[in-house]
């Protein structure tokens, strides 16, 4: 609500015409911005049948505008200004009121409408097209398998039938199938034993739709077709275990068609598309996978998506319908967390210094509504037992016991923390907050590099106000403002206006904590770098004498323990088929290589990948991110190709 006016509160249309006179009208408004009034029935001499009536279309414009005004008695409240007037019989707009002469009097809607028309930015038909009739008796049936075919009455100003399908219910997921001159539909893309709910809608030669007609539904025969419903991957998270490992969950699938089972995709990339060449794991029955296969604090992003057993599908399980969601999450994996610093504020101030009505206690749900403020109170304990916390009047002194002030604004700052010797600093804490909306009232956390230089790190927002009812947990990656430095420190803040208070900041077990790095089984020969998928200096070459070619490529990052070349010609460039090798490139990150000119017309292309004598890696990326699907094995003396290697 609010970003979509048209979508929240509907839209009027316009005549384009002057109205008649005589014509009964009526005005909606909001006068001086009160509550809605309407301007129906009048008393006026001029209005004999007592209602609200069009006098005249040709009154001069009280403010000396170009075109005359339409007229009318009916009477209005100050500040009724650009209500619009709308005619009783049509209930479309037919003036503007904009003055409380007698008559009172409104610009005719019509010559705003041309001019707008005349503009740059003309309005759509539904500004005054009249919708087609609403299609009555719908009816669904079946004529053989995986068909339903749909019939209704015809609309005698329709020019074009839109068709609604769900397979939901009448009111839930109805999305738009295909469209029809005629009134009938024939829908072939069903699956057999699928409950199918439809409904249609009329559209006028000018472009509006009318309103959905009644629902009809049917279950057809036939093989089923249709893909578990399914709402993706919900969460990435390292294991923190000394060996490697991340851990995926979702929530179960619902199959329309036999048992759903899971399919997992991986790639170093968050805009990959899934398919057969980052498929890590398949067929799955749980909602929960442990990916083992990953490198030390190297980001991977996956994909899960579910496929039943029904066989009817090309999905990459059994060959069953699998849906098709693009959730993407992703996590890096780590070791143990390594602890820099921790304050659990247990009898004893760790060294913060407190500004004003900060306290270090134990929380005792004062404040909120019962301390003269807004929203709830404190807790009370902390999420560790009956320990202390730091906290805004955990005591409940001051003019608004238990909550923070009006006009002020104080810190709490932690003492200095040395974090050299690490290599991340992450910062994490548990809260209970509740501050006003800003920018009147703003909570802030901010992390300060050499104990002055201080960054903002999160601010509560503008226009909303922030209210915990239960302990939260706070995390936020600091490297790149505390990684060494003797004095790291972190601070709390609070700032107010006068228009209200709140309990504000409760805060308990603040830590600085490094990621540890893990011990990774992956394995493979990782990618040559090309500058973008895979980071480093991308190959180049230059023509040499003959059919020399002179390459470089990056040896500094990704370094592989050899190299090759593949090559081919355009028949292959799709497929990824090769017409010969380059062995033996050695590890300087230069060769020259003899390679077959083309034909006239036709081109040769060519790719590095490293290798280790017997497996190859990757043959780089395409722009959507998956694999490229050349391959050298049983060139270069090589059996296999592993495209598990990463960049490390």
């Amino acid at each position: 609500a609010g970003n979509d006016p048209q979508a929240t509160y509907g839209y009027m249309q316009l005549e384009t015409r002057l109205p008649d006179i005589g014509e009964l009208m009526y005005i909606p408004g909001h006068p001086s911005g009160d509550p809605k009034r309407l301007s129906i029935e009048s008393t006026d001499s001029h209005d004999p049948t007592g209602r609200c009536e069009v006098h005249s279309t040709d009154e001069p414009a009280c403010t000396g505008g170009p075109v005359p005004d339409v007229g009318y008695y009916c009477d209005t409240e100050g500040g009724s200004s650009g209500s619009p007037v709308l005619s009783y019989e049509t209930h479309r707009v037919i003036a503007l009121h904009h003055c409380a002469n007698c008559p009172n009097r409104g610009v005719p809607i019509v010559d705003v409408y041309n001019d707008i028309q005349a503009s740059a930015h003309p309005l759509p038909p539904c500004s005054t097209c009249i919708p087609a009739g609403t299609p009555q008796d719908l009816v669904a049936s079946t004529p053989g398998d995986n068909r339903i075919f749909l019939d209704w009455q015809p609309v005698a100003d329709a020019t074009l039938y839109h068709v609604y399908r769900s397979t939901i219910s009448c009111d839930e997921g109805m999305g738009e199938i295909g469209t029809s001159t005629e009134p009938s539909y024939l829908d072939d893309t069903v699956g057999g034993g699928i409950t199918y709910f439809y409904r249609v809608t009329a559209e006028s030669a000018c472009g509006a739709q009318s309103g959905f007609s009644n629902c009809a539904q049917q279950t057809p025969t036939g093989e089923c077709i249709e893909a578990p419903r399914f709402d993706g991957v919900a969460s990435v998270s390292s294991s923190n275990t000394g060996e490697c490992g991340l851990d995926l969950s979702w929530s179960p699938a619902t199959a329309r068609c036999g048992t759903a089972r899971y399919n997992v995709y991986r790639s170093t990339f968050p805009d990959f598309e899934p398919g057969p060449g980052n498929l890590v794991a398949s067929c799955l029955t749980t909602t929960s996978w442990h990916d083992a296969d990953v490198l030390s604090r190297t980001t991977y992003w996956y994909v899960v998506r579910a496929e039943d057993d029904s066989e009817t599908g090309g999905g990459p399980c059994s060959g069953g319908n699998e849906e098709t969601n693009l959730v993407v999450r992703g996590d890096a994996a780590r070791g143990p967390d390594a602890l820099i610093y921790r304050a659990d504020f247990d009898g004893a101030s760790f060294g913060w210094n407190l500004g004003n009505e900060w306290q270090i206690g134990v929380p005792q749900g004062k404040g909120g509504a019962d301390g003269g403020g807004q929203g709830g109170p404190d807790p009370t304990g902390t999420p560790f037992g009956p320990g202390g916390a730091l906290g805004l009047d955990i005591s409940g002194q001051g003019a608004f016991p238990g909550n923070y002030e009006n006009n002020e604004t104080t810190f709490a700052l932690s003492p200095a923390i040395d974090t050299r010797g690490h290599d991340e600093v992450y910062l994490r804490f548990w809260r209970w907050l509740s501050v006003n909306a800003g920018p009147g009232d703003r909570a802030t956390l901010e992390v300060c590099r050499d104990g002055v230089d201080c960054r903002e790190v999160w601010a509560s927002p503008d226009g909303v106000a922030v209210r915990d009812d239960a302990w939260t947990l706070f995390e936020v990656d600091v490297t790149d403002d505390l990684l060494e430095t003797a004095d790291a420190r972190v601070r709390f803040g609070l700032s107010s206006d006068a228009s209200g208070v709140a309990a504000g900041w409760t805060v308990d077990r603040v830590d600085l904590y490094d990621r540890t790095a893990c011990s990774s089984p992956a394995t493979g020969v990782p990618p040559v770098p090309d500058g973008g998928r895979a980071p480093g200096a991308p190959m180049r070459a230059v023509r040499g004498a003959g059919e020399q070619v002179e390459l470089t490529w990056d040896t500094s990052r990704c370094a592989s323990a050899g190299y090759h070349l593949a090559y081919g010609d355009e028949t292959g460039l799709a497929t990824g088929a090769t017409l010969g090798a380059r062995c033996g490139l050695g590890t300087a990150g230069t060769a020259s290589v003899a390679i077959p000119d083309p034909p006239p017309g036709s081109l040769t292309w060519w790719t590095l990948a490293g290798d280790d004598g017997a497996v190859e890696g990757p043959h780089g990326y395409d722009s959507a991110g998956g694999l490229r699907a050349v391959s050298a094995v049983g060139s270069c003396g090589l059996t296999a190709q592993s495209t598990a290697g990463i960049c490390r």
